[in-house]
């Protein structure tokens, strides 16, 4: 009889214990609030960097090779006496090719060669641009193809950013609590996006006889964006 009974008393917990255990998660479940806020921080730009392009054309490849390469040299000679280093000039994009008649019945008549090549001068002070495109034009350069304007060091702007993205999250979050009659006790999860920008490039495409003197250029100012989503537990 006592074996009967401790046996019933075992099927009796056993049947019992799901309704419990669902009665104490109920009672454990997390109620929360999602949040997603974003914030902006805005700066003007330290650094530019110019695109100078010189483009030569010629009979021969030699005479179009060379008329280039005195340019591209001047235009170095000239940057270093106004403060810019050998470290800010970069030559990439040199492209050397044929041309031929573009009339019908002659395309595959040769009228000379052309050279392309493109100087990028990086700035780390943005004031000098219209100088920096002075000199460049005044040496020989006859297209500015583009400007960029960029941050060097923007790890504090999206650090800003992404604090004020999270103060605006946290005050939303109150907000919503105190109307609903609860108050946050913590937060269950928070993920971030952004906090990445983009440097303002313009092409500019300029030729030569197209800028003045002492030309003024404005670099504007550039905005860094965070975005984050929280999830705050309430009570």
């Amino acid at each position: 009889m006592k074996k009967i009974y401790i046996l019933l008393c075992f099927i009796s917990l056993f049947l019992f214990q799901p309704a419990s255990f669902a009665q104490a998660a109920e009672n454990q479940q997390v109620h929360t609030i999602s949040i997603d806020a974003s914030s902006t921080s805005t700066t003007a730009p330290d650094q530019a960097t110019l695109a100078i392009g010189i483009t030569n054309h010629a009979n021969t490849a030699q005479e179009a090779q060379q008329a280039n390469a005195e340019i591209a040299s001047a235009i170095n000679t000239n940057l270093h006496e106004i403060g810019i280093s050998s470290e800010q000039i970069k030559t990439r994009d040199y492209n050397f090719h044929p041309t031929y008649n573009n009339q019908q019945n002659h395309e595959n008549e040769l009228t000379g060669y052309t050279v392309d090549n493109t100087v990028y001068v990086t700035l780390n002070d943005v004031t000098v641009v219209g100088n920096v495109i002075d000199t460049a034009l005044s040496s020989g350069a006859n297209k500015i193809n583009s400007i960029s304007f960029s941050i060097r060091n923007p790890n504090k702007l999206k650090e800003q950013a992404l604090r004020q993205a999270i103060k605006d999250a946290r005050t939303k979050a109150d907000i919503i609590a105190d109307a609903l009659g609860k108050q946050i006790i913590g937060i269950q999860s928070v993920s971030e996006s952004g906090g990445s920008y983009q440097p303002r490039f313009n092409e500019l495409m300029l030729a030569k006889a197209n800028i003045s003197a002492s030309t003024p250029i404005e670099p504007g100012t550039i905005d860094v964006e965070a975005s984050v989503h929280i999830d705050f537990i309430i009570n």
